[in-house]
């Protein structure tokens, strides 16, 4: 390799190791300072492994989007449909405001390469459903069951987000 005019290898070499231990260092500085973000809360990818039996980060996501207006009937039906399949769990996903702004694969993603989004309390709000009636209806959860198919019991995750009024969404 030529080295350049002004330049000795010996100095390209020392530059090329300097850059390459100041790398690490960074890396190293992000792995510490997000250790610290993340003690003490359970992360979101080991719980859906548990319950997929496999890595959710590998998995093809299907979104279906609903209005606003449609979220409580969106949260009646999955009510009825995992109490049909003998019932389930429901987890919520910490993160903040950013998890509005993400979708479910993004959200596992992220939860696994960089420990955002772990395991949180789930999101409730109340809705109208009536001229004088509300009910309490999920705002942002995760739904974990199983459906029967084929003689077999497969497990399914479901993000319900019905809704941030804050957000517009």
């Amino acid at each position: 390799m030529d080295t350049p005019p002004g330049r000795t290898p010996a100095v390209d070499e020392s530059l090329t190791s300097f850059l390459g231990s100041f790398q690490r260092l960074a890396e190293i500085a992000a792995e510490q300072s997000q250790r610290e973000r993340t003690a003490g809360c359970e992360p979101l990818v080991p719980v859906l492994q548990a319950h997929l039996g496999t890595d959710p980060r590998t998995l093809p996501v299907l979104t279906e989007q609903l209005s606003i207006l449609r979220a409580v009937d969106a949260d009646v039906a999955l009510e009825h449909v995992i109490a049909g399949y003998g019932g389930g769990g429901l987890i919520g996903i910490g993160g903040g405001e950013q998890r509005w702004n993400s979708s479910l694969s993004e959200i596992v993603q992220h939860a696994g390469q960089y420990g955002r989004f772990p395991v949180g309390p789930v999101d409730y709000r109340m809705v109208p459903v009536g001229p004088d009636t509300e009910r309490s209806a999920i705002s942002f959860g995760l739904h974990l069951f199983h459906v029967a198919r084929d003689g077999a019991s497969q497990p399914v995750a479901v993000l319900e987000r019905g809704g941030n009024p804050e957000l517009l969404t």
